[in-house]
This record gives structure tokens, C-alpha cells and sequence, in this order.
């Protein structure tokens, strides 16, 4: 198997026009370079942010009948944005938006799975720990405070767990 290192020698070796044209071809091969590039050259992230979104929805939230709730299935295709994700922004904000329809999805089901709301504490955490590191701590502050407020109408050990999680990350920096 290949390094790290091999690929370094192999791109450094390439003229400008070999090297192109090998990523002409990673684009056109592969789904997750185009969509990444795509995203890269334009800048507008809307479209694939609201088909991300609208899958998460549909798993917790459908506009018909209720969501199935499979946190497996949600957090595969985060992952799967993660990869190609450009800008942290957008990633934090399809985490955040889980959270919010696994909130959901709990006051209109009530009677989930412990692990229903672990999976929610786990992405919350996610979230909190790209605010940290990218310090987007203003542009998601107001939202995490509306989720809080928000587990205060569900489970209590859920609201506390939450809560906990929000000032172990955001109280380090002093924000609050």
C-alpha cells in the first residue's frame, strides 16, 4: 500500500499538465471529489446543506407518519458530509440541526431509547467541540442556547447532560 510519502514523490514528479489531468480525473471518477470541488469553486453550499438536512429530517421527522429514528443512519451521512465538507461552518450547522430534530422527534415519540438521547448528547458534543476549535463560538452561540432551553421541555437527565456538556465547552473560553 501506498504513503503518504509515495503520493508526495509521485505529484512532485508530474508536470503542471500531468498533474491536471490527474485531477480531472479523481473529479470525474469519484462522486466525493466532484461534490467537494464543486463546493471549493462555487462557495454556495446551500444545496447540498438542505439535501443533508432534508435526509436528517426525514429520518426523525418526515413530513408524513413518524421518523424511524436510526441514529446509525443519520450519523453515516454526516460522516460521509464531513468528508467533503469545505467550510466547518456548515458542518456544525448539519450537527446542530440533528440535535434539534432528534429533540423533535423525542417530544413527539416520548418513549425512545436511552441511546436515542445519548446519540443527541454525542453530536451536541461534536458540535461543540468544531465551535471550539474553528472559535465560532458568536455565530452558534444563540442557537445552542435554544436547544438548552429547548431539553428543559424533554427528559431531565437529558437536559442536564446537555447543559453540562454546553459549559464544559463554552465557559473554558470565558464566552458566558
Amino acid at each position: 500500500m501506498a504513503s503518504k510519502k509515495d503520493l508526495t514523490k509521485f505529484l512532485v514528479d508530474l508536470t503542471k499538465e500531468e498533474l491536471e489531468k490527474e485531477v480531472e480525473k479523481l473529479y470525474v471518477k469519484f462522486k466525493e471529489v466532484k461534490t467537494y470541488y464543486d463546493i471549493e469553486l462555487s462557495g454556495d453550499t446551500s444545496a447540498i446543506v438542505n439535501e443533508i438536512k432534508a435526509k436528517i429530517k426525514k429520518e426523525y421527522n418526515p413530513d408524513k407518519g413518524y421518523g424511524k429514528g436510526r441514529a446509525a443512519v443519520v450519523k453515516k451521512i454526516i460522516d460521509d458530509f464531513a468528508k467533503i465538507s469545505v467550510f466547518p461552518i456548515d458542518l456544525i450547522d448539519i450537527i446542530l440541526y440533528r440535535v434539534e430534530m432528534v429533540m423533535t422527534y423525542i417530544r413527539v415519540v416520548w418513549d425512545v431509547e436511552v441511546a436515542t438521547y445519548t446519540s443527541a448528547e454525542n453530536a451536541f458534543e461534536r458540535a461543540l467541540k468544531l465551535i471550539e476549535k474553528h472559535q465560532l463560538y458568536d455565530n452558534f452561540q444563540p442557537r445552542c442556547n435554544e436547544i438548552l432551553a429547548f431539553t428543559g421541555k424533554l427528559d431531565w437527565g437529558f437536559s442536564s447532560n446537555m447543559n453540562y456538556l454546553y459549559k464544559k465547552h463554552y465557559l473554558i473560553q470565558g464566552t458566558e
